[in-house]
């Protein structure tokens, strides 16, 4: 005999099951970026030609860039648009590495300066370089532009199976002018494979005190352990209207926030830079020979060490409880050996560590002091 109370609940339950199917299947892919992405130091630096081949980029892992920020909470199928990027950072040369990797239906380019270069197919870098948060609108008061960087990239689409080094950055800086910041991506190219446009450059860091008149004064110098604002996001114009459809972004934000990143730093994800994926902490592999003598010492003391390549080095005495109580140098060293010495100058007699770190290496060489 029917029963229409079964018929019922068998008819809602597999309208639950088929909308709870369709939602996972729909979000599948969604995952915002690492809460910590871990930035190895690559010795083997890539060529920037639009390819994400290059071997330093083997040991970094993909992050998406595929949280729906306009509109907020919305959805695109996967032949409309994908995005996901890979960062790694070079000790030698003193940048971040980039690859994005964009699937694209429709690529709108032909941007023009003095436009509204969001409603273009275009990357995003939004860059906080100490991860202090805040305010990045005009240079005015608290709301300091160089607080944080949101580049946007523009350029034209290469043919299909070719590469662009042509490109165009902008951001807001002071009295909302839109500035020119080329020369902070020292290298660019843009590869078109069908629909997969590869993005792949390089870019300079700089601090919040940023001069353009004087920018090396500004420029950061990276080192392990080094933390940092950052999320990429992509803006998707699907028709030449001149009108963004949608803007896609590498962390989750809450619905009042998803268009601030242009203005306030203080929901960009986070980076650490550590030292080169896979090497050890082991002076055969480092290439770095380390040793200080005499030991014991009273008046002072001679280190010596060799690079294989040249690299930042920082060398400072730790006591016994690991608190450092000197620093002996924080600079950057050619490829060589070199020598520098060490007087222990209101530091009483006792045991101590000298530790030497670098992109790829850290030891540490227990110390003597007699006096």
């Amino acid at each position: 005999m029917f029963d229409r109370r079964y018929f019922k609940f068998e008819i809602v339950f597999f309208v639950y099951i088929f909308f709870t199917v369709s939602v996972t299947a729909q979000n599948s892919r969604l995952r915002p970026q690492d809460s910590v992405v871990k930035v190895p130091n690559v010795v083997s630096l890539p060529t920037i030609d639009g390819h994400s081949d290059d071997a330093c980029w083997a040991g970094t892992s993909w992050q998406e860039i595929d949280q729906v920020w306009i509109p907020w909470g919305g959805s695109v199928g996967a032949s409309d648009y994908t995005g996901q990027y890979k960062v790694a950072w070079s000790d030698a040369e003193n940048v971040l590495y980039f690859v994005v990797e964009v699937t694209d239906d429709a690529f709108i380019d032909g941007y023009v300066s003095g436009g509204d270069y969001y409603n273009y197919d275009i990357v995003e870098v939004f860059i906080d370089e100490d991860k202090s948060g805040g305010m990045h609108r005009i240079d005015q008061g608290a709301e300091n532009a160089e607080n944080a960087f949101s580049y946007h990239i523009t350029l034209d689409a290469p043919a299909d199976g070719d590469t662009t080094n042509t490109f165009a950055v902008y951001d807001l800086a002071g009295f909302w002018q839109v500035v020119n910041y080329d020369d902070h991506f020292p290298e660019l190219a843009m590869r078109k494979d069908g629909n997969l446009y590869t993005w792949e450059f390089s870019l300079a860091v700089y601090a919040d005190t940023f001069d353009t008149l004087n920018p090396k004064a500004s420029r950061v110098d990276l080192s392990v352990g080094k933390i940092i604002g950052l999320s990429l996001a992509y803006c998707d114009n699907d028709a030449p209207d001149g009108v963004r459809d949608n803007f896609f972004g590498s962390v989750e934000v809450a619905h009042a926030d998803s268009n601030s990143h242009w203005e306030n730093a203080d929901g960009y994800g986070t980076l650490e830079l550590i030292a080169e994926s896979g090497i050890e902490d082991d002076l055969a592999d480092s290439g770095i020979s380390f040793l200080s003598y005499p030991n014991p010492f009273q008046d002072k003391t001679i280190i010596e060490f060799e690079l294989a390549r040249s690299s930042k080095v920082k060398i400072d005495v730790l006591n016994v409880l690991g608190q450092s109580v000197a620093n002996v140098t924080e600079a950057r060293f050619k490829a060589g050996r070199h020598t520098v010495e060490w007087i222990p100058e209101g530091v009483p007699a006792g045991i101590y560590f000298c530790r030497m770190q670098t992109s790829s290496f850290r030891s540490m060489k227990k110390l003597l002091i007699i006096k």
